[in-house]
Formats: structure tokens, sequence, C-alpha cells
């Protein structure tokens, strides 16, 4: 009796453990306080939610599932432990069952922001696009600040081809997030690159970067849009402050070397392209000669080469020119 009765209390040592990690991941109350508080879900569901539940390897999904299930057999269902069971299945990419779970949840959790994200969330997953539509739709006509339903409602609609609608819903959501993510402004940026050009693309980039702070992924994006404008100028303003950041500086600068080859400064570009070779030859035998720094130096000397072979010079250069 007394081994059983500690059997039981791991598992719902286990069962808990799941479940604290999931409101880590999701910064949802702890189940304990779960039906107190679903309430003010809306003001405390965060951009995590979208992700798989970080704290849990792929393969542990199922043992927590089998975890939460017992649990239920040992103490009843109840509509908390319902919604952790959808979430796992949800991580899981168990769409069918996650969806199961949610609907026999929402009756006891009425018009709960977590349930409907959730839903919404797999129904999205499973490739059910105009439900998960309608259940965001729904979802933010009672909580229209929710960042994190916005951001999802945006994802579906840019898979539906609604771009428009979809920046928007980013737009809306970066006003209502404390932190938004770089890699949601990346998001909206492909939007905006598609339905208006590399010019709305930059001025959203431009935006994150003021919102955030410097970050290498935002300027690297935007450099890219710069150089698809024609904006040479200020693709390499940009690089350069990549640089000045940058401790390992050899790939940055066969960037700056192939961009001002392109557009047509043949001795800059040399000079760039010595530069890379030389941050390559400086840098200590381990890292000279790892396979992605061989195939980089290759390429250097490879470009160094052809120039020399053509003999160019740079006659656009302000310095030839001087």
């Amino acid at each position: 009796m007394k081994a059983e009765k500690q059997r039981s209390a791991a598992r719902r040592n286990r069962s808990q453990r799941s479940a604290d990690c999931l409101v880590r991941a999701n910064h949802f109350p702890p189940l304990g306080n779960l039906r107190t508080k679903l309430s003010a879900l809306h003001c405390v569901l965060c951009l995590s939610a979208f992700l798989h539940l970080p704290c849990l390897a792929h393969e542990d999904l199922l043992l927590r599932v089998k975890g939460v299930t017992e649990q239920m057999s040992t103490n009843g269902t109840t509509a908390e432990l319902l919604l952790l069971r959808a979430e796992l299945y949800r991580a899981h990419q168990d769409w069918d069952l996650a969806l199961k779970d949610y609907d026999a949840a929402a009756p006891g959790l009425t018009n709960s922001p977590a349930v409907d994200f959730g839903r919404a969330q797999a129904l999205a997953g499973g490739g059910k696009l105009s439900k998960a539509r309608k259940t965001f739709d729904e979802l933010l006509d009672r909580n229209p600040n929710n960042a994190a339903a916005l951001l999802g409602r945006a994802r579906v609609l840019a898979q539906l081809d609604h771009l428009a609608l979809a920046i928007a819903d980013y737009t809306r959501a970066f006003t209502n997030l404390t932190n938004p993510r770089p890699e949601d402004y990346l998001e909206r940026a492909r939007l905006q690159a598609a339905e208006s050009g590399a010019d709305a693309a930059v001025k959203g980039l431009d935006e994150g970067l003021a919102r955030i702070g410097w970050t290498v992924t935002l300027q690297r994006a935007a450099l890219d849009y710069d150089l698809e404008r024609g904006n040479t100028d200020g693709a390499l303003t940009r690089l350069e402050s990549i640089l000045t950041r940058s401790n390992r500086k050899e790939s940055w600068l066969t960037l700056r070397a192939e961009i001002l080859q392109t557009a047509g400064r043949t001795q800059d570009a040399r000079e760039a392209f010595q530069a890379a070779l030389k941050a390559i030859i400086d840098l200590p035998p381990r890292l000279a000669t790892s396979e992605n720094t061989v195939k980089l130096r290759a390429r250097i000397e490879a470009a160094l080469a052809s120039i020399r072979a053509v003999g160019a010079t740079n006659i656009s250069s302000p310095r030839a020119e001087q």
C-alpha cells in the first residue's frame, strides 16, 4: 500500500512538473489557480505560446501526456487537465487529439482565451486555415489587443494570401507587445516586400531596429533589401555597422567586396577581398582550417585571381578620381 501511494505521488509530481513547464512556456497562471484566473489570461498569453513547449524535448511529450492522463484517472478529469493535455498534444503536432481535448475543456472554461488560442493554433497546424481564422476572429472580437492572437491570425492570413491584412495584424501586435521579437519583424518584412516592394520592407525593418535596438538579423535583412532596391551605399553603411560589432570579420569583409564588385568598384573590391584574406590568415589555425573557412578562402582567392586576370581598375572610386 505504501509503495502504491509513493508511485501515485510520483505520477502526480511528474504531471505537476509538466504543468509547471506549460505555465513557463505559455506564461499561464499555475494550474492550481487556473480556474480563478482564466478571465485574465488574455493579458498574459504571450509570444512563446506559438512555439513548441521549449522546456520539453519532443520525444518526452508523449510521456508527459501519459502522466496527465494517469492523473485524470486517479484524481478525475478536469477542464484544466484537459487544457494541459491539449497543449501537450499540440506541441507534439497531434492536431486532432489536441482539438478533441480543447473541445472537451471548453465547457468548463467558457470563453477562455487559452482554449480558443490553442484551438486556433491546432486548426492552423492541421491546415484548417479558414476555421483557424474564424477562431482567431472570435477570440480577437473579445480580446482585441491580444498580441499573441494577432500574431497567430497574421500567420494564418499570410498563408491564405491576405497579405495586407496580415501586415496590419503584425503591426497591431507590435503595438501591444512589450518585447517584440526580431523574427516577427522579419516575417512582416517578407510580406511587406511581397505586397509593396523592398522600400516597404526596409521601412518596416528600420521600425524594428528603432523599437528593439540594433540587431544583426534585422540589419542584415535590411541590407539585402537595400541591395534589391539598388541602394548600394545604404547597404554598405549597414554592413559597416555589422563589421564594427563583429569579432569574426572575414565573411562580412567578403560580402563587402562582393557588393563593391557588383557595383563596378573593382579596386575597392580588390582591397576588400585582400582585407578578408588577411582576416583569415590571422585566425588561429583551428579556425583558419575549418571547412567553411577553407571554402571562403577559396572563394576570395578565386575572386582576386579574376580581378587580376581582367586587369580591372576602379575608375568610379573616389580614391581613383582624386
